[in-house]
């Protein structure tokens, strides 16, 4: 009695209803049959991963300074123009030519130095309450002190204190002091001048 193959083998084997080997064609036929009836397992496609955002640094980058924003009539700060160097060096034209033709008076002279020193003084006490916020010397006061004879000092204040060096404001009306005063000391100081006849 031949062998009986393994019931496993016996499974493999493709057999017709009478019993018999299907033949090959049939079995490729077959396999195809099983393999499209069986259900696919449809695969979803997965779902992307959001991208991580960038991890911030650990030193956080420092906020920009932002410039100091310009007051109405004021000039950023930085350093003077110099235009009141031009005014001083005009002035001292001006006074060594009315010296050498009319005879100025050298108590002219210690007048407009006094006065500048005082001005001077009174630029560096009100710079110094402007840091400190206190009480502050009121404009027109620096206008008249520079009117009368002060203004030379009032120049240096603004160039080495850098104070009140850069308001427009307050620059072009003491600039018209400046001139206003050299006017004087020009006809003060020549022959049609009401002094010469004292």
């Amino acid at each position: 009695m031949p062998p009986t193959a393994p019931k496993a083998a016996r499974r493999a084997v493709p057999l017709n209803k009478l019993g018999k080997l299907k033949p090959r064609a049939d079995v490729a036929r077959a396999a195809q049959d099983e393999h499209e009836a069986e259900p696919v397992a449809v695969r979803k496609p997965r779902a992307k991963l959001a991208e991580k955002p960038a991890e911030k640094s650990a030193r956080k980058s420092p906020p920009k300074a932002r410039a100091p924003r310009a007051a109405a009539g004021r000039k950023p700060e930085g350093k003077p123009d110099g235009a009141g160097y031009y005014l001083l060096l005009i002035f001292g034209f001006i006074y060594a030519a009315a010296t050498l033709v009319w005879h100025v008076s050298p108590l002219i002279g210690l007048l407009y130095g006094g006065a500048s020193l005082g001005c001077f003084i009174v630029y560096a006490i009100d710079k110094r309450a402007a840091r400190k916020s206190a009480q502050r010397t009121p404009e027109i006061t620096l206008l008249l002190m520079g009117l009368f004879c002060g203004w030379p000092g009032a120049v240096l204040a603004q160039q080495w204190l850098r104070h009140k060096s850069s308001k427009a404001a307050f620059l072009w009306p003491f600039r018209l002091t400046v001139l206003l005063n050299m006017a004087g000391f020009v006809y003060l100081s020549s022959p049609m001048s009401f002094l010469r006849h004292f």
